[in-house]
């Protein structure tokens, strides 16, 4: 989000929903006359360094350290163990079920099933790929952190009963399927 906000970019599909998102925000807060307005006023907020200035803001108002601003990565808990998910075979993401990914994250500790459970900041998963992507052999699809061995080895079971790879090629999903008004 940083990076975004320093005008490096981001994903593809990240960036269209977050331009989606903030037109609509501005044109409800009456900014812009129209989304399309809104889109850009938000484009235009990045591209100027404004939208850095507001965050810059909204982190001292919260008595927040600014630092972050300048090395995010060394304010954010590290995990002890990593572990890459490769493709078996070459063909194209068919499915990375958000459901089963979502359970490989509390398998590796980064979520939890009740309450009173401990959320492990520094667990988690990287998505490197997404469904409609082609990958060749052993190359990377996520690679997962946790704070031990037995649970990046839980979080990879559960990771892989929610891909599927397929040779067929695979239509990319839409990411803004409808916009209810």
């Amino acid at each position: 989000s940083i990076r975004i906000l320093k005008g490096e970019g981001g994903p593809k599909d990240f960036m269209e929903v977050l331009e989606v998102l903030a037109g609509w925000m501005i044109f409800f807060g009456r900014k812009a006359k129209s989304v399309d307005e809104g889109i850009i006023k938000a484009r235009k907020a990045i591209e100027s360094g404004a939208a850095l200035e507001k965050m810059r803001e909204i982190i001292k108002w919260q008595k927040g350290d600014l630092r972050v601003l300048d090395n995010p990565g060394k304010f954010l808990p590290k995990s002890k163990f990593s572990a890459n998910i490769k493709a078996a075979k070459a063909g194209y993401i068919k499915k990375l079920d958000a459901r089963t990914l979502g359970y490989a994250g509390i398998a590796l500790g980064a979520g939890r099933t009740k309450a009173e459970d401990t959320v492990d900041f520094g667990a988690g998963i990287i998505l490197k790929k997404k469904t409609g992507d082609k990958v060749k052999v052993g190359e990377i699809i996520a690679t997962l952190y946790a704070c031990s061995p037995s649970k990046i080895n839980e979080g990879r079971k559960i990771f892989m009963t929610g891909l599927e790879i397929s040779k067929a090629k695979v239509k990319k999903l839409i990411i803004i399927k409808e916009i209810i008004k």
